[in-house]
């Protein structure tokens, strides 16, 4: 079976699934297990189609597979973290080609088969308790003891840099500035 990165993939109802994004391979016989889908443009998702649910591959390069649409919408999603990504070196060992020729981005292709149990991100906000602290586990913090200095003379009334402090001040200020 010769699959080829970008090509399209179908069901066997003739919907476009996506597109052959990356390869998993198996790691004690080098051949491909499952294709990663990629479908959308700016709301994407990528599929993990196992091996077993391709039907066949035509001469032009589309993937067909023995699902239906329906059925291929249902395929789990493919979780980047549950696979180790092929090294540069690792590919070249590889009798495969792809289309980038390599070193134009990531290597599409994907170590042995996903996890026992699947690694789905759970939220990594804690619970807010309010008689707490800042995190879960510490404690309210207490502030420390502020001392305060001024150079500022301790009149309510004071002028700064010579400018007037009231309206009447300023008055008067104003008729002795122009006299002089």
């Amino acid at each position: 079976m010769h699959i080829e990165l970008g090509r399209p993939v179908m069901s066997r109802d003739g919907e476009r699934i996506g597109t052959v994004d990356q390869l998993v391979l198996d790691p004690d016989t080098r051949e491909v297990r499952a294709i990663i889908v990629h479908r959308g443009l700016l709301l994407t998702e990528d599929r993990l189609v196992d091996r077993a649910a391709i039907d066949t591959v035509a001469l032009d390069g589309t993937v067909w597979l023995a699902l239906d649409a329906e059925q291929a919408h249902e395929l789990p999603l493919f979780v980047a973290e549950e696979f180790v990504r092929l090294t540069n070196e690792e590919a070249a060992t590889l009798p495969y080609v792809w289309p980038s020729g390599g070193g134009l981005g990531p290597v599409p292709l994907l170590w042995g088969a996903p996890a026992r149990e699947p690694v789905i991100p759970g939220p990594r906000i804690a619970p807010y308790d309010p008689s707490g602290g800042t995190l879960p586990s510490s404690t309210a913090p207490t502030p420390a003891p502020v001392q305060v200095v001024t150079n500022l003379p301790r009149t309510p009334c004071a002028s700064i840099a010579g400018q007037p402090s009231s309206p009447a001040t300023a008055r008067a200020w104003a008729r002795s500035s122009m006299s002089t």
